[in-house]
């Protein structure tokens, strides 16, 4: 409903109240003492709003509550000791909000009905009492993401209708927990061994131990667990104790039918894939091993597990080569087997694998030529096949891969000249042929990859001139061309590449004066070095450029001239602007609230602790909003505000984030329809000229490479298109036309004003 304000506190009125629904609003304040007078009351939800202060201790008053929820608040300070005597409490939601202290010694001595206790995500301390058992009845406890010390109390597993656990584990004892299925217990600091004893819940469906210090070794009775759907116990010092140095853990687990998400990784097993990981359920969605010391071969039975989509072996000690069994995953996207030992070639069965998006073979010891099916593969977004023992040229059909994005090959033996055709890939950002012996000519082709953003050339034997093309290399940051036989001048086009932060042209036989503009301000002559025909400013350490005096100074005499002339046109034209832009700002109401936003640096590359930090760890509290493939953050860095749009998930190897500038203002949708803001005409006027603009831009400005899908846009897409999802420049403008239509009468095509055969004719 998307109230504000405070609660009344005339509610306390209502005597007869028996139920309060206030979540998923804007209230902020505390809760009015006079509530306490509704003794009927017997459900509170104020979840999902902005309280702040302490949890009043009047609810202890009200002795016919069954349901207190709470959560996603900015509550803060002890949970009052009257909460814990009302006997007929169920459920108690305290998730999300700023509660600390340590949790009473009988927390559970009056609570006997008590069936959900959801404490996460809040700042407890202390140990856990082991008097929670006294709450016979709870289903779910979720203490997770707190500051709690000391070990989980044993008493624990004397809850035996638990469902759900969330907190942390070394042992569970007493009569079982029979109707347990899920444990969450990962990110916290639990010692001690393996806990064989967890296989006594025989309905368990998730099991995560994941982020501990949790040693000795993985037990076999985990495959007694034939419910279990997800295993994660990575990041532990786990090892495995066994003669054969087999993981027979493994094979145990191929008795969990059902087993669909196996993540053992890292922890120091130093074991044998055994060849029975072929036996794994054809539910096995993903298995990931890897820095596990792992050793031997990859079993070729890895092939008969056709549904798997990811298998992560990186950083391990294997050896032998690529089964040719890998032709049998065809729902394979992702096969990450770098930093081993593994030889021979790369079998061409491994073209079957359709669906591959991520492949990296990179810092192994395979050999031979590049298999030329693989510009086959069109879902292929990111290869990485560098610091191999590869050879031969690299096959023209690589070049058709049009959606390839990343293409590590250096430190190879790769050789011959590079295609033309290698401008075919538009949406590349990422291509490194370094350490290699590649000759002949750069393509000028390569000038058209307008995405590029990395390019190391280095240490090949290319020559010919530096291609004039690069200057419309308008996102690179990193050029290194250094230790070629490239000759000719470096072109002038090359003072328009702005990001270029990085650039190497050394030890070439590179002529003619260096350029001074645009990003060649901030370089030094460590971008220079043996190119002996170069010449330029003396802080390049070069030669000036003999007989251009006389000609530069005759040329600044004209400039001169044409710009003294132009300066009174010019001072008479910026004048009329200024004149035209003043009137216009006072016929207008006041404008939307200048909030001065710190500008970020440009383009600045910041790891991943940094981003973390930032965002106080990626919680919840700083999270802007969230869609079907990425999450926004709120993050702080040196006093500056900024967006983190993060598209993979925030603990993954392989994050990816985009730093974008924090825009406070919110979105079009709040200022047109929130009762407390306002546009005035000509505001939307000039909003709607911007969308027009931005539209124009992305039609018929560049031929870019983009990838839509109409997913949340009923009402806003043309229905012909809604169907099939197709997309086109019709589909757009009839779109555009939906939200001006929107803009100027503040109603949403959603409306019943439209409905029937009452419409809006807009032309």
């Amino acid at each position: 409903m998307n109230l504000k304000g405070m609660v009344p506190p005339q509610l306390g009125n209502l005597s007869f109240l028996i139920s309060l629904d206030i979540r998923n609003n804007n209230f902020h304040g505390s809760l009015p003492e006079e509530l306490a007078h509704l003794r009927r009351l017997k459900m509170i939800n104020a979840m999902n709003n902005n309280f702040t202060g302490a949890i009043p201790s009047f609810f202890g008053l009200l002795p016919n509550l069954h349901s207190l929820y709470l959560s996603f608040n900015q509550l803060s300070g002890n949970i009052p000791p009257s909460i814990f005597n009302i006997t007929k409490l169920k459920n108690i939601g305290l998730t999300n909000n700023i509660l600390y202290g340590k949790l009473p010694g009988n927390v559970c001595d009056n609570l006997p009905n008590l069936e959900h206790l959801r404490l996460s995500r809040n700042r407890f301390d202390g140990l856990i009492p082991p008097n929670l058992q006294n709450c016979s009845k709870l289903q779910i406890l979720s203490l997770s993401v707190n500051d709690f010390a000391g070990t989980i109390p044993a008493e624990i597993g004397n809850l035996t209708m638990l469902t759900s656990l969330q907190l942390g584990l070394t042992y569970l004892k007493g009569q079982g927990t029979p109707n347990l299925k899920e444990i969450y217990l990962g990110i916290n600091n639990l010692t001690g061994v393996f806990p064989a004893s967890i296989s006594n819940a025989s309905r368990l469906t998730v099991l995560d131990l994941s982020n501990n210090i949790l040693s000795g070794s993985i037990p076999d009775s985990l495959g007694n667990l034939e419910f279990l759907e997800v295993l994660q116990i990575g990041h532990n010092k786990l090892i495995y104790q066994n003669p054969t140095s087999q993981l027979t853990f493994l094979t145990s687990l191929t008795r969990c039918r059902n087993l669909r998400e196996l993540v053992i990784a890292p922890n120091p097993l130093n074991g044998i894939l055994p060849v029975s990981i072929g036996n794994f359920s054809s539910s096995l969605q993903i298995f990931s091993a890897p820095r596990c010391k792992l050793r031997g071969i990859i079993p070729e039975e890895i092939g008969n597990l056709t549904n798997v989509s990811s298998i992560s072996l990186f950083a391990n000690d294997l050896t032998g080569f690529i089964p040719k069994t890998v032709k049998g995953l065809q729902k394979f996207q992702r096969i990450l087997i770098q930093s081993n030992m593994i030889s021979g070639t790369i079998p061409d069965e491994i073209c079957h694998l359709q669906n591959i998006g991520d492949m990296s073979l990179r810092e192994n010891k395979i050999s031979g030529p590049l298999p030329s099916c693989l510009g086959n593969l069109t879902s292929l977004r990111n290869l990485y096949i560098s610091s191999n023992r590869l050879n031969s040229s690299l096959p023209e059909s690589l070049w058709s891969l049009q959606d390839l994005l990343v293409l590590l090959a250096t430190s190879n033996s790769f050789s011959g000249v590079l295609s033309p055709q290698i401008g075919n890939l538009k949406a590349i950002s990422y291509i490194d042929l370094s350490y290699n012996n590649f000759s002949g000519m750069i393509p000028s082709s390569m000038g058209s990859l307008q995405k590029m953003i990395e390019l190391p050339l280095s240490h090949n034997r290319l020559d010919g001139p530096i291609p004039e093309s690069f200057g419309k290399l308008l996102s690179l940051e990193f050029l290194d061309l250094s230790y070629n036989n490239l000759s000719g001048e470096i072109p002038k086009s090359s003072e328009a590449l702005m990001y270029l932060k990085y650039l190497n042209v050394s030890f070439n036989e590179l002529s003619g004066e260096i350029p001074t503009g645009g990003p060649f301000a901030n370089f030094t002559n460590q971008s220079f070095l043996s190119n002996n025909a170069l010449c330029g400013a003396s802080r390049l350490q070069v030669p000036p450029c003999q007989g251009k005096s006389h000609r530069r100074t005759r040329r600044k005499r004209v400039l001169y001239l044409f710009l003294y002339s132009l300066l009174g046109i010019t001072s008479v034209i910026v004048a009329s602007a200024v004149g035209f832009l003043i009137l216009r700002r006072r016929k207008r109401n006041e404008p939307l609230g200048s909030t001065e936003v710190s500008s970020m640096r440009a383009h600045e590359r910041v790891s991943h602790y940094e981003l973390r930090q930032a965002t106080n760890g990626f919680r919840e509290d700083n999270l802007l909003g969230s869609g079907s493939f990425s999450k926004v953050y709120k993050g702080v860095k040196d006093g500056t505000i900024f967006a983190v749009k993060v598209t993979t998930s925030c603990s993954t190897p392989n994050f990816k984030a985009l730093i974008l500038e924090y825009m406070p203002n919110g979105t079009l949708d709040k200022w047109l329809h929130s009762h407390d803001l306002f546009l005035d005409m000509l505001q939307r006027l000039d909003i709607m000229i911007d969308v027009a603009s931005a539209l124009d831009y992305l039609h018929n400005a560049e031929d870019s490479f983009r990838q839509t899908k109409t997913i949340g846009t009923i009402g806003y897409i043309a229905p012909e298109y809604g169907q099939d999802g197709l997309v086109s420049t019709s589909c757009d403008v009839y779109s555009f036309g939906i939200v001006m239509m929107e803009a100027f009468t503040r109603r949403k095509p959603s409306d019943e004003m439209f409905t029937g055969d009452l419409t809006l004719n807009i032309g």
